[in-house]
Parts: structure tokens; sequence; C-alpha cells
């Protein structure tokens, strides 16, 4: 009699942890855009933690994509934007794109970075966007970075 109520025990856990395993990879894969990560680092090598660095995911509805532009901005405490855009092609149902600021943190407070993604396709347009505040420490004036790159 014991056995039996261990099996079902076990068999019971067995099952629940499918259904939630497999309700979190449905969560996982919803399609959307989110920013995942956005600090301030050295990324020149100057010694000076001046250097943003920013990742956001974008999850696609299908794999039929050829067309992705990607406009975002950088907007530092004093209220000035840098903004730039980016096309890519034949992106993946899961792209992780990664932005670097060459010294795009100089001033103190609270940073804003936002990222709006145009999706075209055949007979089909999809738009997601997302915004993320952090607060990297600086000391000089805004400069226009040195460079601005992203990377899939």
């Amino acid at each position: 009699m014991k056995n039996k109520y261990k099996s079902s025990i076990i068999l019971s856990g067995i099952l629940l942890s499918m259904l939630m395993s497999s309700t979190i990879s449905a969560v996982a894969q919803k399609p959307g855009l989110s920013i995942i990560t956005a600090y301030y680092t050295n990324l020149d090598g100057d010694n000076i933690e001046d250097d943003v660095y920013t990742e956001a995911i974008l999850i696609l509805k299908g794999e039929k994509y050829t067309r992705i532009l990607l406009l975002f901005e950088l907007v530092l405490p004093s209220g000035y934007v840098f903004r730039d855009h980016y096309l890519y092609c034949a992106v993946t149902a899961g792209e992780i794109f990664k932005f670097s600021f060459i010294n795009g943190a100089p001033e103190n407070g609270d940073y804003i970075f936002n990222l709006d993604a145009y999706i075209f396709r055949l007979g089909e347009f999809d738009y997601y966007s997302d915004s993320l505040l952090f607060d990297p420490p600086g000391e000089e004036e805004p400069d226009t970075p040195i460079s601005v790159s992203v990377s899939p």
C-alpha cells in the first residue's frame, strides 16, 4: 500500500514539473522586446567607467522575418540624447542585441535607454518597444560618443 502512494506522489510530481516547464517555455517564447540589462563600464580601455553597455532580446512570431529596424536612444540626465538606428536582416526567433556607447555616460543621475523595433516581412508588420531607467555615475559634460555599436 505504501509503494502505491509513493508511486502516485512521484507520478504527480513528474506531471506537475512537466506542466510547469511547458508553461515556462510558452511564456519565454511570447513575442516582444525586452531590454535585459544596462550599465556603465570601461569598454574602451581608458580606465574610466564612462561607457554604456545594454542588451535587449527580441522574440519574434515565426522565423520568416527579413528586416528589423531598431531605433534606439540613450537619454542623459541633462536631457541630452544620443539617438541612432540599426537595420538588420535575417534575424532569428530569439535574437539578443548588444549596444555599446563609448564615452556615453559622462553625467551623474538617471539615464534612460529606449528601444523600438519595427519588424517587416512579406505581408506583415510588427512593432515592439521597451525602456529602461538606470543610474551610472559620471563627471564630465555630455559629449558626442566616439562610437556607438550594435551587434546581434
